[in-house]
């Protein structure tokens, strides 16, 4: 299950974006788990090696002691790979952190908030998934493992089902 993490020193923007994550997450049937953090040192001390990273961080730029924008190089410098800052102002300085993208604060309407929480939430559920990567005589096919349906098997004959009607031959030795 994926991991998303909001960190705002400002209570009600947290619980504006609460509300926003959990009306995507059953409009589109999405599962993960959702944490609230009130400054980025509690956030830190909830992600303190890369096994403890949130697959999705949703961080506030202006906050007391440490801004998002460090905050992110800090989660970076910690193994975190993806994330979606919340920006006040100095737009492209979120990028240079590794922002997946970002939404002005106060200033986006809830479709755009949907719409960059949604890619990056494809994104991530993409990066965890596991792949069977078959060769055949001529090709070769990357397959999600959760999307197999079935093996025939036939001597040395070796079919795999998956997706809706896709199938791939290939050899075992």
């Amino acid at each position: 299950m994926l991991r998303v993490v909001m960190c705002d020193d400002d209570p009600a923007s947290l619980e504006k974006n609460a509300v926003l994550i959990d009306r995507v997450r059953v409009c589109h049937d999405l599962s993960f788990t959702l944490e609230q953090f009130d400054t980025p040192q509690q956030l830190l001390f909830a992600c303190h090696d890369a096994s403890s990273m949130p697959n999705i961080a949703v961080l506030d730029i202006k906050m007391p002691e440490m801004d998002g924008f460090e905050l992110g190089r800090e989660l970076r410098r910690r193994g975190f790979a993806s994330g979606v800052s919340e920006l006040d102002s100095r737009t492209f300085e979120a990028f240079d952190v590794g922002a997946f993208n970002y939404v002005v604060k106060r200033e986006e309407d809830e479709e755009r908030f949907e719409r960059v929480f949604l890619e990056a939430y494809r994104q991530q559920e993409e990066r965890t998934r596991e792949y069977l990567l078959l060769n055949g005589i001529t090709e070769r096919c990357n397959i999600a493992i959760d999307a197999i349906r079935y093996f025939e098997i036939d001597k040395h004959l070796c079919t795999v089902h998956y997706g809706r009607d896709e199938s791939f031959e290939f050899v075992s030795t």
